[in-house]
């Protein structure tokens, strides 16, 4: 007989374990997906931008279907705990913040703490995290707008100096030469 894994079994592990982290990402994946209702069309696709690399990542490559590989899943960097959703084909943004207190409570000091506190500790903030009211744990908004990959360039070119190919929004000119961002000076 086949026991067919509920979703945050399914998200623990391919992300390895329970964490703080993977729960804030299963947490944000469904309020994402409740919002964005139902899917507009069968070829239509989930589009995830994320404002931090975090294990939240996890949940949104299991639970929303977005990863870098299809290109769904973007990572713009900018250390906020901060995910947009949208759905592929639509002009409506789900904008998901990450209130202040749950990440002060995430990031709070644990050097003097035993491995078994520390442990207990974590436990206790992933309960807080699944449990937390929605209000209480983040804002919900929709913006106008669209998540596709139109402004990312899929054109490739070799650098000057390392013979590599990347991306040509990753090169710079530097007098003839095209340069990667690991060989400018």
């Amino acid at each position: 007989m086949c026991v067919e894994k509920t979703p945050w079994e399914q998200v623990t592990d391919f992300h390895g374990h329970s964490c703080p982290g993977v729960a804030l990402g299963f947490r944000v994946a469904q309020i994402a997906s409740r919002e964005l209702g139902l899917r507009p069309s069968p070829e239509a696709q989930v589009l995830v931008k994320a404002e931090t690399a975090s294990c939240a990542l996890d949940a949104f490559q299991v639970l929303n279907h977005a990863t870098m590989g299809k290109r769904t899943l973007k990572l713009q960097e900018h250390g906020k705990h901060v995910y947009h959703f949208q759905y592929s084909g639509t002009e409506e943004i789900i904008r998901i913040a990450i209130r202040s207190s749950v990440i002060q409570k995430m990031t709070e000091p644990q050097e003097n703490l035993s491995p078994r506190q520390k442990q207990n500790k974590s436990l206790e903030l992933l309960q807080l995290i699944l449990s937390l009211s929605e209000e209480d744990f983040c804002t919900v908004k929709r913006l106008p707008g669209s998540l596709s990959e139109t402004a990312t360039s899929l054109v490739w070119t070799v650098c000057s100096r390392c013979q590599e190919p990347v991306k040509s929004e990753f090169t710079r000119e530097e007098g003839s030469e095209i340069l990667c961002l690991e060989c400018q000076s």
